[in-house]
């Protein structure tokens, strides 16, 4: 403890007073900081056990899906398309611009009427 005297040496009471006090004071500060810390932790423990548990689970459904699907290709998927016809080239070409821009100007509308219409249905309450 802090303060402790020697053994031979006598202390006035207001000074022994003093050194209970103190130690008293700094038990107490280390049981709120443990008990801050045990708090802080046990917070965010559900949080960690959401993310390990997420981590695992998807971590197996990506494994059984590489172990389990066939790696050679069937007649179906080298066959024609629905059409009859067979591709004239590689179906990864590049798109065009204008392709992109009409996409991203849908998705910016779109989203704009989502949150629109929650407004425009209490308009009235509004005022």
């Amino acid at each position: 403890m802090v303060g402790e005297p020697a053994a031979g040496l006598r202390l006035p009471t207001y000074i022994k007073k003093l050194i209970m006090l103190f130690n008293t004071i700094i038990q107490r500060s280390r049981t709120e900081q443990y008990n801050e810390s045990k708090m802080f932790l046990s917070n965010y423990l559900s949080l960690l056990i959401f993310f390990l548990f997420s981590l695992g689970l998807s971590s197996i459904i990506l494994g059984l899906s590489v172990l389990l699907t066939s790696k050679q290709d069937d007649f179906q998927k080298l066959s024609a398309y629905e059409c009859g016809f067979n591709p004239f080239e590689d179906s990864r070409s590049e798109f065009e611009v204008k392709f992109y821009l009409v996409a991203i100007l849908f998705l910016i509308f779109d989203l704009e009427i989502s949150f629109l219409f929650p407004f425009v249905t209490c308009l009235d309450v509004i005022g």
